[in-house]
C-alpha cells in the first residue's frame, strides 16, 4: 500500500470511469495509489515545511465510502474485465492552502446534480476567463464558465481594483472599453484617447464601475450564442485520467447545494491561483524562488516564503455630514496608497501594499485573512479620512480579496526576470502570444525591483501546464511565471490577452479535433497581432 494512506476495514467503493460507474469491495492491494500519497499531497498543496497527514478515516455515505486525506478524495478506476489498478484521480479544492471556501455538498446532492457538456470549460470568470470564453465562443465552440462571485471580472470587479493601469491590451480589452464608453457613468480615463493608455510611458489609467463592466462583458458573451455562465458557483473538485493525462470532469457547487458535473474537450484554469491545475496534480511554485532555480539576478540566494502584498479594496463616498472613523482597538494607523475616482461618484482605495504581505493568505486562509484585513482597512481609513478626505465617509468593502500573487503552476516554459530584461527584441521564442511592459513591483514584499526597459513577450508555453497534459491550459496570474516575472505580467489587460490565446487554442482543438500539444500557434499569433518575426517559420 502506498505510504500516507491508511484504509480501515473492508468497504464498498464507488468508482467512476468516463460514463460508467462501478461498485465493489476491492481489497487494499487492488487500490494501491499510483504514487505515494504524501508525495501527491505535497505536490498538489505546496506544504512547504508542514508535514502532510499520514492516515485518514473512511467516510461513509449510505452503502458507499470514499477514502479521504484531509478532504482530498481519491477515485479509483477498476476495469470490470481486467481488474487493472486505478487511473482516475479526484482532487479537491478544500486541501489547497489559500483557497476560498467551497460550499459544502452532500453525497446525495452530488448524485442529484446537473450534468453539463461543452467543448470548453473555463474555471474562473476573471480577466483571463473573459478572454478565454469570448475567444472560444466567438469561434463557435460551446463554452461553460464557472465563476464563484456574482460578477464577472474577478479582481477588476469583485476585487474592487476597477482600474486598468497603462500597458498593452488586445482587441477584447479595446471592445470592452468602447462599450463602456457608450454606457452612462461607466468609465473615465485620464488621457484623451484609449491608445495613449497602451504603454507604460503613456501613464494613462482607466477607471470603470464594476457592475457596469459586468453587464458589458455579460452582453458580449451572451451575443455569441455559445456561452453559458454559472455565477455564484464554486469549483470544488476535478477528475483526471492519469493514464491519458486528461481532465475528465470538473465539479462545481452553488450555495443551495446544486452540484454541476461538467465534461469538456478542453479545460482552461482561470482561477487566479491555478486551483484547477493544483487539484489535477500539476507541480506548483509558491513564494520567491532561489537564484539557482532560474538564474534571475534579483532572486534571493535561497527560497523565501514571500508573496506580493494582498489587498482588501474599499470604497468611500462624499458626505455632507460624514461619519468619523475611529481607530480600531489595538491598531496603529496605516498609511500610504491612493484613492481613485469612480465614474458614478466616490472613490476606491488601494493601499498599494500597505495592508499585509501576501503570505497572510497562506497562514490564515481566505476567511481568516479577510477578517484581519477588514480591521487593517479601518485603521487605514482612519488615517486617510483625517489627513486627506474629511468630507468623505466609508462606503463598503469589496466582496473579494485582491490577491496579487499566490500559487503559480509549473508550465512548459516559465517566464523569468531574464525575459523581462531582454525584452521582445532579444527574446528568441517563436510562440509569443502577448506583450507586457509593467514594472517588476512586489508591493509589500521587498520593494520594487525596477522598471523594464522595453516591452517583453509571453510565450504560449507559459499557458501549458508541464506534464504532458492533453486538454488543460491555464490563463491567469497563476500561469507559468516566476515570482519576479509574476510581479510584472499580472495586470488585467495582460490577463485578458492570455485568456484570448488560450480560448483560441481551445476552439481550435474543438474545430479540428486535436489536443493542446498539437495546436497550430501561428493563427493565434496573427489574431493577437504578434510581430511576424516572433511567429514559427512556415
Amino acid at each position: 500500500m502506498g505510504r500516507g494512506i491508511t484504509f480501515f476495514g473492508a468497504c464498498d467503493f464507488t468508482c467512476r470511469i468516463r460514463d460508467s460507474v462501478f461498485r465493489g469491495r476491492p481489497s487494499c492491494r487492488s487500490i494501491t495509489p499510483e504514487r505515494p500519497a504524501h508525495q501527491q499531497l505535497r505536490r498538489n498543496c505546496s506544504w512547504g515545511n508542514l508535514q502532510p497527514p499520514v492516515a485518514a478515516p473512511v467516510v461513509h455515505a449510505g452503502n458507499d465510502a470514499i477514502v479521504q486525506i484531509d478532504d482530498l478524495e481519491f477515485g479509483y478506476e477498476t476495469a470490470s474485465t481486467t481488474g487493472s489498478r486505478k487511473e482516475l484521480h479526484v482532487g479537491r479544492l478544500d486541501i489547497i492552502r489559500g483557497a476560498p471556501p467551497a460550499p459544502a455538498a452532500t453525497m446525495d446532492a452530488r448524485r442529484a446534480g446537473c450534468e453539463l457538456r461543452a467543448d470548453v470549460c473555463v474555471a474562473g470568470g476573471g480577466s483571463g476567463g473573459l478572454g478565454a470564453a469570448l475567444a472560444a465562443a466567438r469561434k463557435g465552440a460551446s463554452v461553460i464558465v464557472v465563476e464563484r462571485e456574482r460578477l464577472l471580472g474577478g479582481t477588476s470587479t469583485a476585487g474592487g481594483v476597477s482600474n486598468w493601469e497603462p500597458g498593452p491590451g488586445d482587441a477584447f480589452a479595446r471592445e470592452i472599453f468602447e462599450r463602456l464608453s457608450k454606457t452612462p457613468k461607466a468609465v473615465i480615463m485620464d488621457k484623451p484617447t484609449y491608445d495613449e493608455t497602451l504603454t507604460r510611458a503613456g501613464n494613462g489609467h482607466i477607471q470603470f464601475e464594476p457592475d457596469k463592466f459586468h453587464r458589458v462583458v455579460t452582453d458580449m458573451l451572451r451575443e455569441t450564442g455559445c456561452c453559458r455562465v454559472l455565477l455564484n458557483t464554486t469549483f470544488t473538485e476535478v477528475t483526471v485520467n492519469t493514464r491519458d493525462r486528461r481532465v475528465v470532469e470538473l465539479r462545481a457547487t452553488r450555495p443551495d447545494s446544486t452540484v454541476y458535473s461538467i465534461r469538456a474537450g478542453v479545460f482552461i484554469d482561470c482561477t487566479g491561483s491555478g486551483f484547477l491545475c493544483q487539484a489535477a496534480g500539476c507541480d506548483v511554485m509558491l513564494g520567491a524562488e532561489s537564484r539557482d532555480r532560474f538564474g534571475e539576478p534579483a532572486a534571493p540566494p535561497a527560497p523565501v516564503e514571500r508573496l506580493n502584498a494582498i489587498e482588501l479594496i474599499y470604497r468611500i463616498r462624499p458626505s455632507k455630514d460624514p461619519i468619523r472613523q475611529d481607530l480600531p482597538s489595538g491598531m496603529e494607523p496605516r498609511r500610504g496608497g491612493g484613492a481613485w475616482p469612480q465614474p458614478s461618484g466616490g472613490r476606491f482605495v488601494n493601499t498599494c501594499g500597505g495592508l499585509a504581505p501576501g503570505w497572510l493568505l497562506m497562514e490564515k486562509g481566505w476567511i481568516g485573512a479577510r477578517k484581519e484585513l477588514e480591521r487593517r482597512v479601518l485603521s487605514h481609513w482612519h488615517w486617510l479620512q483625517k489627513e486627506y478626505y474629511p468630507r468623505y465617509e466609508f462606503d463598503r468593502f469589496s466582496p473579494m480579496l485582491a490577491v496579487r500573487e499566490a500559487q503559480r503552476i509549473v508550465c512548459e516554459y516559465v517566464l523569468t526576470q531574464i525575459d523581462l530584461i531582454e525584452g521582445i527584441e532579444k527574446q528568441t521564442h517563436d510562440d509569443i502570444i502577448a506583450i507586457a511592459d509593467h514594472p517588476m513591483d512586489t508591493h509589500g514584499a521587498g520593494g520594487s525591483l525596477g522598471k523594464v526597459s522595453a516591452p517583453y513577450g509571453i510565450p504560449f508555453r507559459c499557458l501549458v501546464p508541464k506534464g504532458g497534459w492533453r486538454n488543460l491550459l491555464i490563463a491567469c496570474r497563476g500561469a507559468g511565471f516566476s515570482h519576479i516575472a509574476a510581479s510584472s505580467c499580472r495586470l488585467s489587460r495582460t490577463m485578458i490577452a492570455l485568456g484570448h490565446a488560450a480560448g483560441s487554442a481551445a476552439a481550435q482543438c474543438a474545430a479540428v479535433r486535436c489536443d493542446v500539444p498539437d495546436v497550430d500557434i501561428g493563427p493565434i499569433q496573427r489574431e493577437l497581432g504578434m510581430p511576424p518575426e516572433k511567429r514559427p517559420a512556415p
